[in-house]
């Protein structure tokens, strides 16, 4: 065996730089990979909870009005805050005091599921607290001076 060969280190640091920047341009890769789906967990889980927030605020409305509120707010945010190619999915429940928002997100690399919920507001149960509110307010600046 030749020893000369052995010792030569001409273009090793070629050798080194392809693996480091085939390691580097995979880890930049799985960094903007897993942005999209932050992103995009982000936009689903926004419009499970906004979609709860409206159907509960609808006081007067029937379940089925409840339920029109509900899809046309997860259609509304998510019309044009998503990344990539997805089917939505959504199933909403409106009973008598709660809504309950369940949107899924599929695209080709992964599968988001969220589910929210929130108890119908009265607005005459939110008034009273509210008053108590101020009145706590208005019992500490008394205390105060």
């Amino acid at each position: 065996m030749d020893m000369k060969f052995i010792r030569d280190e001409r273009g090793s640091f070629t050798v080194e730089a392809a693996v480091i920047v085939s390691f580097m341009f995979f880890v930049i890769q799985a960094f903007i990979f897993l942005s999209f789906y932050l992103f995009n967990l982000c936009s689903v889980t926004r419009a499970a909870e906004m979609a709860a927030l409206r159907a509960s605020q609808a006081v007067w409305e029937t379940s089925q009005e409840r339920y029109n509120i509900a899809s046309a707010a997860v259609a509304e945010i998510l019309e044009h805050n998503l990344i990539g190619e997805a089917q939505i999915s959504s199933k909403i429940t409106s009973k008598a005091h709660k809504v309950t928002v369940e949107v899924g997100c599929k695209s080709t690399s992964w599968q988001q599921t969220v589910t929210a919920s929130r108890n119908v507001i009265h607005p005459v149960q939110l008034l009273r607290e509210a008053r108590k509110i101020k009145k706590l307010g208005e019992d500490k600046g008394e205390t105060e001076e």
